[in-house]
């Protein structure tokens, strides 16, 4: 891929901000636009593409509304979802785990009510 070849106004302002001892952090960046631009991905091409766009998940959030709004949208509705989930399965847990103290503290009082007669 060429340098000319980026266009994009979000990329080209954040690399303003890579200071040139960060080689590594420009080469990442540049792979992820250029995977993001792919139609398809290889299955190594995914696990790196998945790396690094949580790795630099504000970057990519901001690249994704400027190349794709749609999937933009799609991406935070998904987000979105995933996070509701997380809540209900936490709230869940959290219900498990008193259902199991309480269970425990009945436990503990026969026993003491057993030791008494």
């Amino acid at each position: 891929m060429k340098y000319q070849e980026i266009n994009s106004a979000v990329f080209v302002e954040h690399l303003n901000f890579i200071s040139n001892k960060n080689q590594g952090e420009f080469n990442d960046l540049l792979l992820l636009w250029g995977l993001m631009h792919q139609e398809k991905l290889s299955r190594v091409e995914g696990k790196v593409y998945f790396r690094l766009r949580n790795q630099y998940s504000d970057l990519y959030l901001k690249l994704l509304k400027e190349i794709a709004p749609v999937q933009y949208q799609l991406f935070l509705e998904e987000q979105l979802i995933l996070s509701n989930e997380a809540v209900k399965q936490h709230d869940k847990t959290l219900e498990q785990q008193k259902m199991v103290q309480q269970e425990r503290n009945d436990y503990f009082e026969w026993l003491s009510l057993q030791q008494r007669a």
